[in-house]
């Protein structure tokens, strides 16, 4: 099984869709609250999905946006995507994109799993 999630499209979410999202976020806070027996970790971070064509621009979009209004951040541009840092008070949050080409090279890596046996 593959541990990178295959794309999808993040980048068009309606704004409906993010302010029930932020909303489910505040949900999962208070209930960290609630329930301290909950672990709960410092650094925090999803992927933009989908292709290059969208996600790119939505990426460069944050980045630009963060760094416009101020807020720390470190952003890379790398072989294999585009990674966004962020630190708010003492937690650490990314946001990354694995361009369409890695993405499709490990997609070729994993293609074979199926098919081999260990031991067997």
């Amino acid at each position: 099984m593959s541990i990178i999630s295959p794309p999808s499209e993040i980048t068009s979410q309606t704004a409906n869709e993010r302010a029930e999202i932020i909303a489910g976020l505040r949900a999962l806070i208070d209930m960290f609250e609630q329930v301290p027996e909950i672990p709960v970790q410092s650094i925090l971070g999803w992927a933009v999905g989908g292709r290059d064509k969208t996600a790119v621009p939505t990426m460069e979009a944050a980045a630009k946006a963060v760094q416009q209004a101020g807020i720390a951040h470190e952003y890379s541009v790398h072989e294999h995507g585009r990674t966004l840092w962020i630190e708010v008070g003492g937690i650490s949050f990314s946001v990354s994109h694995v361009h369409d080409a890695a993405y499709a090279a490990h997609r070729a890596r994993r293609s074979y799993d199926q098919v081999v046996q260990v031991g067997a």
